[in-house]
């Protein structure tokens, strides 16, 4: 009586089959001397797993999925500390499913899957902390004997001579060897299929066991290409090499094994939506009576298991909204994925008390192990008494991955409204902003257009044809000014919609600018040695043509690359600021300020219209009008030097000047003078890129919303535009060099103060006063007046090369602070506080180095005049 019926028979059974091999966990089981040397038979299994089911009944469940063929049943052993309905914290367990044994000749696969059993199972009862953490949290779902019928007679198929690992709805074929006469044509798969179907849906872990070549392989097998969430494979590929075993292969089974179709694994991961692996346990078979002992010859296998097991909770995308922000126009949200897998279309909900869907967001992306802060329109959002948020998105990328729907906790939560938030303007008010600033716009671009025109009629020399092809070159680079902006706006935003973190995308605005700066210089050398400017400004804008057309195709990491690419490309622009040096050699700064004032009165009115036409039609539409642009500066290219030919013509460096490929040679000029304005102009570039190309989304994070700030940039680059035009006429009158400081201690110092924090209101202007535009131009005029015609293209590349270098490395300098501060527990608002501060020693160094140049110039200018006035007889 105190040995259980079941058992006793179980006993029976075994004596009957003393040949097959036996374990030794509970008191019906054999001693470990022999399950360590003789794999399993249906009978002895049945045996362990209705014996473990006795002894532990608290933790151990034995079903059966249904019978093979000649009806031996499919037992799944279901373990789990059962007396915990849920974890401690209320949420629900971890579902993880194995399986072994589809091929019955492949024992070492079998007997892995019960050795993970036995591992979770004795170690719960031994007390070890490591399996009774997983069995808290997690149910393990196991079936050790797929195809019991073919074990026994220790064959790969099954009693049909079907190859159960080709049966699976999964890209089945007739022309894979025994994959029978369908798709779960036999009862052994359609089974497990099942028992996945209604036990195993919120499962993030399947591995299905075999033995034949040593290797952890993941989908795909009936093609080479890599699975939706290569990300989250990469990533167990990655710690498996680095914690447990370097030599483990762990791959896509196509290429690792071999070309598959119809597996588990594949119907896993594409019908099922979990990350499944294949666990190839060894390169040879397991005989009967071997003397090396299963624990010792799976323990590399088994490492691999429990650290699958017990790091099941990151195999999914996990988000975590640590803010959330409801505004008059967006919702602002900062998510972070804790799991290691991606998801591709996350969306913001949001339901009334009784679970009927009000709303819901425009779709998102957040990468695995990875922050992101995104901004949404709450178009048609109307909050009531008692709203829920909810985030709804994918565990995974693969598009069978399940749906999770999780609240928002109100704690999280933030009402922004019109009277709380000094930007959050009506939409009333900000399309009256956008409406009246367009007309002053215009106005702007008639009388900077009349102004180049008095200068052309001020020349000393009548120059047939010359104000024609002015007014072309001003064209093409207000023309092309809209392009770049458009970039510079779209980039940064569809960084974020594609799931960058926000230190991502201050380093993705970063490698643009320094990509433009290259381009300048290499374009700017090019022109020097080969001339054929229009030829490089026309190809460059096709080239930007068919970029535009093919970034909304592309994932984050390929559209990173690209976009900097195409910046680079950008950097053709300054061409045309040299140019019209050599149309006015006698006023070179007035040129130069009335370019700039034309490309930034046309990229004011890009910025105007990027945020509606981004936020409202999507990329395709900020892709319409920068293409627009481009085909605007591809016409005005063509008819420059139409009438004027002399300083469009080829023009090649004298054989002792060549430069070569020696980058140190670039910054060799005949004066001494170049390389040390552009010392300062850099001095000066780090600390704007770092703190002014930020300051936008640091604006809207202190209350004023996308639409305001695309206004307030507007602004800004309006008010700059009216003083770059006169910008030229103060470098002639008092010295390039004089404004230069004057400027470097305006600039600098609003910009310190704003970085120390200023009032909402204040902040805000210091962004729209126009100061920057004076150091633009009198740095280009100083690099034109001390350069030769020869040097003029590479010097004039040579300055926006150092200054958006230098933004190249603010930026860089802003991305390693906001880095290290979203570690942090500290506010977004206070992230920029902090990172802006880091800044302010470098804006006192560049006016201390704006000093020291006009200084050294001064003592030059007054030696030369001593000199001369020596020399001169009285």
């Amino acid at each position: 009586m105190g040995i259980p019926q079941r058992q006793v028979v179980c006993l029976l059974l075994l004596l009957c089959f003393a040949g097959a091999p036996m374990t030794g966990l509970a008191s019906a089981q054999q001693p470990d001397i022999v399950q360590e040397h003789w794999y399993h038979s249906y009978l002895t299994l049945t045996a362990d797993v209705q014996s473990w089911e006795d002894d532990y009944p608290d933790i151990v469940n034995v079903v059966s999925a249904g019978t093979t063929l000649h009806g031996r049943q499919q037992w799944v052993v279901q373990i789990s500390d059962w007396s915990m309905d849920s974890k401690a914290d209320g949420t629900a367990k971890e579902m993880v499913y194995i399986d072994g044994g589809h091929h019955g000749n492949e024992h070492l696969g079998t007997e892995l899957a019960f050795l993970t059993a036995e591992f979770y199972i004795e170690g719960w009862a031994a007390g070890d902390d490591e399996a009774v953490a997983v069995l808290q949290n997690t149910e393990l779902h196991i079936m050790i004997l797929l195809n019991a019928d073919g074990n026994d007679l220790d064959s790969r198929w099954n009693m049909n001579q079907v190859d159960l690992n080709r049966n699976y709805d999964h890209h089945w074929t007739e022309e894979e060897t025994a994959s029978g006469d369908g798709p779960f044509s036999e009862p052994e798969t359609r089974n497990n299929a099942d028992y996945m179907a209604a036990n195993m849906v919120d499962a993030d872990l399947y591995v299905t066991m075999h033995t034949g070549t040593w290797i952890l392989a993941y989908p795909w097998g009936f093609t080479g290409d890599m699975p939706s969430d290569y990300e989250l494979y990469e990533h167990i590929r990655d710690t498996i090499h680095e914690t447990i075993d370097a030599d483990l292969p762990v791959r896509n089974a196509n290429a690792g094994i071999y070309p598959t179709h119809g597996t588990s694994r594949d119907y896993g991961y594409g019908i099922m939506g979990y990350p499944t692996f294949t666990f190839e346990t060894d390169d040879e078979q397991f005989l009967l009576g071997t003397t090396q002992a299963l624990s010792d010859r799976l323990s590399v296998e088994l490492d691999v298991m429990k650290y699958l097991v017990e790091n099941v909770w990151y195999w999914r995308a996990r988000l975590n909204v640590t803010s959330l922000e409801v505004g008059t126009n967006s919702v602002n949200l900062d998510v972070a994925n804790l799991g290691h897998a991606s998801t591709a279309n996350a969306s913001l909900h949001y339901s009334d008390a009784e679970g009927n869907h009000l709303w819901h967001s425009s779709n998102f992306s957040v990468n695995a192990s990875n922050s992101t802060m995104v901004e949404l329109s709450s178009e048609n959002l109307s909050l009531v008494e008692g709203g829920l948020f909810e985030l709804h998105y994918q565990k995974r990328v693969i598009d069978s991955a399940q749906w999770v729907s999780e609240a928002i906790p109100e704690t999280n939560l933030t009402y922004v409204t019109a009277s709380d938030s000094v930007g959050a303007l009506s939409p009333t008010t900000v399309l009256v902003l956008q409406l009246s600033t367009v007309p002053l716009i215009g106005a702007i671009l008639t009388w900077i257009v009349r102004k180049a025109r008095r200068l052309d009629r001020d020349q000393e020399d009548e120059v047939e044809g010359r104000w024609p092809t002015f007014a072309w070159t001003l064209g093409a680079a207000g023309s092309f000014g809209g392009v770049i902006t458009g970039a510079w706006y779209l980039f940064s935003y569809h960084t974020r919609i594609l799931g960058g973190a926000e230190s991502l995308v201050v380093l993705h605005v970063g490698m643009i600018v320094v990509g433009m700066g290259i381009g300048a210089t290499i374009y700017g050398t090019i022109a020097d040695r080969f001339g054929k400017r229009k030829e490089m400004l026309i190809g460059t804008a096709l080239v930007n043509i068919v970029l535009y057309l093919i970034h909304p195709f592309l994932g984050l990491i390929p559209f990173l690359i690209i976009s900097t690419i195409q910046g680079m490309s950008l950097g053709v622009v300054r061409l045309l600021f040299s140019m019209v040096t050599e149309i006015y050699p006698n006023a070179k700064s007035e040129s130069i300020g009335l370019m700039h004032a034309v490309t930034w009165a046309i990229a004011s009115i890009a910025v105007l219209l990027m945020g509606k036409l981004y936020g409202d039609y999507g990329f395709w539409a900020v892709s319409g009008l920068s293409i627009i642009c481009i085909v605007v500066a591809i016409l005005c290219v063509l008819n420059i030097g139409s009438s004027l030919q002399a300083f469009v013509e080829s023009k090649t460096v004298e054989e002792g000047e060549k430069l070569g490929l020696n980058p140190a040679k670039w910054i060799s000029f005949k004066s001494a003078w170049p390389p040390v304005i552009l010392l300062v102009v850099l001095s000066i570039a780090i600390p704007r890129g770092a703190v002014v190309l930020n300051s936008p989304r640091y604006l809207e994070y202190i209350g004023f919303d996308i639409a305001f700030t695309s206004v307030l940039i507007s602004w800004a680059q309006l008010a700059s535009v009216v003083l770059v035009a006169y910008a030229g006429y103060f470098c002639t009158r008092y010295g390039a060099d004089s404004v230069l400081l004057w400027a470097a201690m305006a600039y600098c110092g609003l910009w310190t103060a704003f970085s120390l924090g200023l009032p909402n209101w204040l902040a805000a202007l210091v962004y729209v006063l126009p100061v920057y535009g004076f150091l633009v131009v009198s740095s280009d005029a100083l690099m034109s007046q001390h350069s030769t015609l020869a040097e003029r293209n590479r010097a004039i590349g040579l300055a926006s090369a150092t200054t958006l270098l230098g933004q190249g490395l603010g930026t860089a300098l802003m991305f390693s602070s906001l880095r290290y501060l979203e570690t942090t527990n500290l506010s977004q608002v206070e992230q920029f506080h902090w990172a802006f501060r880091l800044n302010i020693p470098l804006f006192l160094l560049s006016v201390f180095l704006a000093w020291r140049l006009v200084n050294k110039m001064s003592r030059q200018s007054k030696a030369a005049i001593l000199v001369e006035a020596k020399a001169t007889p009285t």
